[in-house]
């Protein structure tokens, strides 16, 4: 077989190759946090990759695992159940370990007792409880995207609507738009979601929002305003997004770009 190498985007926008390695050595390469793209292969059917996720197995360390790459082609009731499981997993034992702490505090002080870790310990498991949700799109707004599109359209929805927030009718759309959204129950959680980043942004705090695009970014002095769909892709739900593009027909602005 030629080809077949995996190219990683660099931080300047250039992309690089990753040469395969020799007998008896590896690549590791977080595919969640690089751009990331294999080679056409030549002299072989089929170029087969296989994938193990890793997650740091230290208390508190972010877990920044997500499913919104195999959500798209996966039996869901079967992903979302394993997806929940691990997940629960996970909490039950950052759980058990501030339960140690607890006890491991009060020891040589009894008189005391850790509040503020215990607070920001509740805030990191709410927002990792809410993530976890957010990662199980409505099955029925599933089924009816794969209906209607392709998986590589819905991995590529991104792009599409970078075109769409572009065009020069989508500010005279929007606001009928996000009215009719605003009646629509699938996207009532992610709405109050946007209002949430959207304040996060004003206050300048934008680094310390959680962003399935790797770290987010968004200066509050920047011209462009914060959309729906910015949030949409923040947080990796591209069948949501495309569902929303297409519910209410701005997709076709994407064509008329």
């Amino acid at each position: 077989m030629t080809g077949g190498e995996t190219y990683i985007r660099k931080g300047d926008g250039s992309a690089v190759k990753v040469e395969g390695p020799s007998l008896g050595h590896c690549v590791i390469l977080q595919g969640g946090q690089v751009e990331h793209l294999a080679a056409r292969a030549f002299g072989t059917a089929e170029r087969i990759t296989t994938i193990t996720s890793y997650r740091a197995a230290i208390p508190g360390v972010y877990d920044d695992s997500y499913i919104s790459n195999v959500r798209p082609y996966s039996d869901l009731p079967e992903l979302y159940a394993e997806w929940t499981n691990y997940r629960l997993e996970k909490l039950k034992w950052e759980i058990e370990h501030m339960q140690a702490a607890i006890i491991q505090h009060a020891d040589p002080d009894p008189e005391s007792f850790p509040l503020d870790a215990v607070y920001h310990f509740a805030d990191r498991q709410i927002s990792y409880l809410k993530r976890t949700v957010r990662q199980m799109v409505d099955q029925a707004l599933c089924v009816d995207v794969r209906q209607h599109f392709e998986v590589r359209e819905i991995n590529s929805v991104g792009d599409r609507w970078r075109h769409i927030r572009a065009h020069r009718r989508f500010k005279d759309l929007l606001p009928g738009v996000m009215v009719q959204t605003s009646m629509w129950r699938p996207v009532l959680p992610y709405l109050s979601d946007w209002e949430e980043t959207k304040c996060m942004i004003r206050s300048g705090h934008a680094s310390l929002v959680y962003s399935q695009q790797r770290t987010f970014s968004w200066d509050r002095n920047r011209s462009e305003e914060y959309q729906f769909g910015d949030e949409l892709l923040r947080q990796g739900l591209k069948e949501v997004l495309l569902a929303w593009l297409h519910r209410f027909d701005l997709i076709n602005l994407a064509l008329d770009s």
